[in-house]
């Protein structure tokens, strides 16, 4: 099976809003290069705007990638994707602060309901902050804020 790299074209209707939005998928070879895939966006939806009556608001693509091989195999018992750990992190030049959720965050890594910052968990906690993860607006991360149980649908 070949690795594909997904662009998604978001479009909205007359109505506007983020709730009259969709997108269309795209699937490319993930041996694309960014330049080929910004190539093909700008063909795809030159031609594209001409046959929609929505509006082409943005285009964003996700790049397949390999991961180590020296990560587990097969998922443990415990926890499910629908039960992880909310992390919150103070992000620079913004009062704001960055929220993500953790899927299948072990039951070990809480202590009670907030996450536990001993190792290994604090290690996947700092990590966020050593890697040069931003908020959604290109804002460092500049310390964590503290993480809870949490349960998503």
């Amino acid at each position: 099976m070949a690795l594909v790299s997904v662009i998604s074209i978001g479009i909205e209707d007359y109505t506007g809003g983020k709730k009259k939005r969709k997108t269309l998928p795209l699937y490319v070879l993930a041996t694309m290069t960014l330049a080929q895939i910004q190539t093909l966006v700008n063909d795809f939806t030159a031609e594209l705007d001409g046959a929609i009556d929505g509006k082409i608001v943005d285009a964003g693509v996700f790049i397949a990638l390999s991961i180590p091989g020296t990560l587990k195999a097969d998922p443990i018992v415990g926890n499910t994707v629908h039960e992880g750990a909310g992390l919150s992190f103070d992000a620079a030049n913004t009062a704001y602060s960055y929220g993500v959720y953790i899927p299948s965050w072990k039951n070990a890594g809480f202590s009670g309901d907030q996450v536990d910052m001993q190792a290994p968990f604090s290690t996947a906690v700092n990590e966020f902050l050593a890697v040069s993860v931003t908020d959604e607006d290109g804002n460092d991360l500049v310390s964590y804020q503290g993480g809870e149980r949490t349960f998503r649908k």
